[in-house]
């Protein structure tokens, strides 16, 4: 796995070197996820109009989502698009991130495809995977409830995020709510029935509310 230092230092370099990173560059380091995670990474956080081959595309702006990427795929390159100068936020970076992954392209588009049929050949170990994914990509974690982003009305994309989401927690309290485009999740029904999706989360800053939320533990 990479350090989030190396993350940090390659996004600090970007920042004052921007030139360096306008082609792309080749990461050989990293580990690789298994591929129900990767899925649910591409599915929240990656683009799944190109899964025609088996090349994958990310953009982000936030260390923490590119080291999560990074350290998913065996197989990467990125390269800077742009620098952003925002009120909020202050300057960041935005990177595209390719990776090759046939494997896990496969597993995308049959869950775009079939979602029911894959679901039900997946383990539980593969479904914790794959909601830990998704969590990593576009989740949330508060005092009573775990949030997943969903948009079950306005892609076909969102509509899949739902349908595993709601398919995987089938025996848990779990609420849709409309307006905010989130599902929640009861944080007493995870830490009772899936306590285990806290090992498969590896996004810091999401891996550290979980750890407070669920057990009142630092990460």
């Amino acid at each position: 796995m990479l350090d989030i230092t190396y993350i940090e230092e390659l996004y600090k370099d970007a920042l004052n070197n921007p030139d360096k990173y306008r082609s792309w560059i080749d990461i050989h380091y990293g580990g690789e996820l298994s591929t129900p995670y990767r899925a649910g990474l591409v599915l929240t956080d990656g683009w799944t109009s190109n899964l025609k081959g088996k090349v994958i595309t990310f953009k982000t702006t936030t260390v923490e989502t590119l080291y999560v990427i990074l350290n998913a795929f065996s197989i990467k390159s990125l390269r800077l698009t742009r620098i952003i100068k925002t009120k909020t936020k202050g300057i960041r970076c935005e990177f595209l991130v390719k990776v090759v992954d046939e494997e896990c392209s496969t597993l995308v588009k049959s869950l775009l495809n079939n979602c029911q049929i894959v679901l039900r050949e997946l383990s539980k170990e593969d479904l914790v995977d794959l909601l830990a994914g998704i969590f990593d990509g576009d989740g949330i974690a508060t005092r009573k409830y775990i949030a997943i982003s969903v948009k079950p009305e306005v892609s076909r994309k969102g509509r899949i995020v739902y349908e595993i989401t709601t398919y995987i927690l089938d025996n848990f309290s779990v609420h849709y709510h409309k307006s905010y485009e989130r599902v929640y999740i009861s944080v007493k029904d995870l830490r009772a029935k899936m306590p285990t999706l806290y090992d498969k989360v590896h996004h810091p800053r999401r891996k550290t509310m979980l750890a407070w939320h669920l057990f009142r533990i630092s990460a």
